[in-house]
């Protein structure tokens, strides 16, 4: 059997100090005056497109946050701060609220185990196929990609683990590479990337308990779909480890056993998937965190270690709620 993780009080009383905690580094949602339109390429006018930005988060207005930060956001003047706010307008759209998240994660720490794990994320991050408004998968997706890009000041990123790396936000598929705040903002967007995704296609019943479809690598919706479920699990793993290492004992150790579960069940489905295909990896390949690293051909170590995720998500997803 392979390896998974179990809730514990522990988990459960970590995550509220954690929420504690988190309230610092997440103040970017901070309530700030609302402008119009302004010149970003002056300093003023810059900190002026962000409060406003900030300001529409604030009101829940996820589009028009998204609309004023779009312009920086892909452009020659983006920063950190820049990226950290556009992740949280994404993370609008997925409906992501960081602490009711926490709360929910508490009140449910006994199903943080097995099966239930899968079955909890369906149902916390819905996102019907029926309803073609929502963007709850796109939004998570989006964010983790802004997030992934605010690296560490001066970091030294290998080239194997860069992404996009002549664009205006490249990335990191490292969670060491990456900012301290981005990480923990990753955790909770990853899970919501997970379940949104669940839910959208894995045709969950009343239950809750579904099946995802790109169980084989050459899957037609692998290079897209099934390549950024795949990425979105493994950088839920990564963070968690590398929140861990930074929290308070209580939490770290509780986080540190979710990772190492889920860690090695990951690597032995990535191993597996890979064998499938006539292919060997050693675990999942650290260029699977990049959702776009997929071709869809059984000859591509990425897809079919994304499908050998899938698969063992399919094979633990058993616990109803």
């Amino acid at each position: 059997m392979i390896p998974f993780f179990r809730g514990n009080d522990s988990f459960a009383a970590g995550l509220k100090n954690f929420g504690r905690v988190a309230l610092c580094a997440l103040l970017v949602l901070s309530f700030v005056r609302c402008g119009t339109d302004y010149d970003t390429s002056t300093i003023d006018g810059r900190r002026a497109t962000l409060d406003a930005a900030q300001i529409h988060l604030s009101e829940g207005e996820c589009t028009e946050a998204i609309e004023k930060l779009e312009g920086i956001y892909k452009s020659a003047s983006v920063d950190n701060e820049v990226r950290m706010i556009t992740a949280s307008a994404y993370a609008c759209v997925a409906n992501v609220n960081f602490f009711k998240m926490i709360g929910e994660l508490v009140e449910n720490s006994p199903l943080l185990g097995g099966g239930a794990f899968w079955s909890l994320l369906a149902k916390l991050f819905p996102s019907p196929a029926s309803d073609p408004d929502d963007k709850a998968v796109e939004g998570a997706i989006l964010a983790s990609d802004a997030l992934m890009a605010t690296l560490k000041p001066g970091a030294v990123i290998l080239p194997e683990s860069y992404i996009d790396p002549e664009g205006f936000n490249p990335g990191a598929t490292l969670a060491s590479d990456r900012a301290d705040d981005a990480n923990l903002y990753l955790l909770f967007v990853s899970l919501a990337a997970i379940g949104a995704m669940e839910n959208r296609f894995g045709a969950p019943d009343a239950t809750y308990l579904g099946t995802l479809p790109w169980q084989a690598g050459d899957h037609v919706d692998m290079e897209t779909d099934g390549c950024a479920f795949a990425s979105s699990v493994l950088n839920f793993v990564d963070t968690v480890g590398s929140v861990a290492n930074s929290s308070s004992p209580e939490l770290g150790a509780a986080l540190l056993t979710l990772k190492t579960g889920i860690a090695d069940g990951m690597d032995a489905a990535c191993t597996a998937g890979c064998f499938v295909c006539g292919l060997v990896c050693d675990g999942c390949p650290i260029t699977l965190r990049n959702r776009r690293s997929c071709t869809g051909l059984l000859t591509d170590k990425n897809s079919c270690a994304a499908a050998g995720i899938v698969n063992l998500v399919n094979a633990s997803w058993v616990v109803p709620l």
